[in-house]
């Protein structure tokens, strides 16, 4: 037995086949180097034989066993089983939604139009001579709150006898060749009067001198009430200043005039 431990290896062997449930294994390997305890093989190779068996079969009890090959057939080699690829499906990207926001377009503010025309609509009478002011002065023109279209008061014509007569008021600082509007109501009571109710410009230089008359509008009759009147006029050549006119001819009747306008 002491031989038989010439390496520690060789007493660790049977001890862990023993362990191992392998001791009867252990001892027969050991008798075939030894009879009794007390007569052992002097065959030094049939005693390394003996330690080679007890370190195999040590061996392989450590190692996981495999599968036995049968005898006569070819050893399979696994075939190694293919995993598919995993196809990489693409994470769509999120285009973020975009919210138009609608662009508020300015609505454009109109400019009042300025009316060139003072005491347009024959309201002002300041020195209460019972005339409008601003315009030219007639016996046969006067402020009247009898009828009026808007505010308080109106021009009123009135002749008993066929007459002829202007009332004009005259504007500065015109421009030439350009377009201006004048407009306004008139309204004439019924009358069997035959009569001319002309509404006019009459366009200046910058000496005052008369270049040219322009009519916007002619009344020969009642109108059955407020009637408009508009016209775009363009200014001549040489224009600087104009004479807005109510030039009335063989008038014998009644006539009233409001809220009149005169401009670009």
């Amino acid at each position: 037995m002491k031989w038989f431990r010439e390496g520690s290896e060789d007493y660790e062997y049977i001890d862990m086949l023993k362990n191992l449930g392998q001791g009867q294994f252990a001892l027969d390997t050991v008798h075939t180097v030894a009879s009794d305890f007390h007569n052992w093989t002097k065959d030094k190779n049939a005693f390394m034989s003996a330690r080679n068996i007890l370190g195999n079969r040590l061996h392989e009890l450590s190692s996981p066993p495999g599968p036995s090959p049968t005898p006569g057939e070819p050893t399979q080699t696994p075939t190694p089983t293919l995993s598919p690829t995993p196809t990489n499906t693409p994470t769509p990207t999120l285009t973020p939604t975009l919210t138009l926001t609608p662009t508020l377009t300015p609505t454009p503010t109109s400019v009042p139009a300025v009316n060139l025309l003072q005491n347009a609509g024959f309201e002002i009478d300041a020195n209460g001579n019972g005339k409008p002011d601003s315009w030219s002065s007639s016996n046969k023109f006067t402020r009247s709150n009898a009828v009026f279209k808007t505010g308080s008061y109106s021009g009123k014509h009135f002749s008993s006898a066929n007459g002829s007569y202007t009332v004009s008021q005259t504007i500065t600082n015109l421009l030439a060749n350009t377009n201006y509007n004048f407009s306004g109501y008139v309204n004439i009571p019924p009358t069997g009067d035959s009569f001319t109710f002309n509404l006019q410009v009459q366009w200046l230089n910058s000496s005052g001198k008369a270049i040219s008359t322009t009519l916007a509008r002619s009344f020969t009759a009642s109108t059955g009430g407020w009637m408009p009147f508009s016209a775009n006029l363009i200014s001549p050549t040489g224009t600087a200043k104009a004479s807005v006119q109510m030039k009335m001819s063989s008038f014998a009747a009644t006539a009233f005039v409001d809220d009149f306008y005169f401009g670009l």
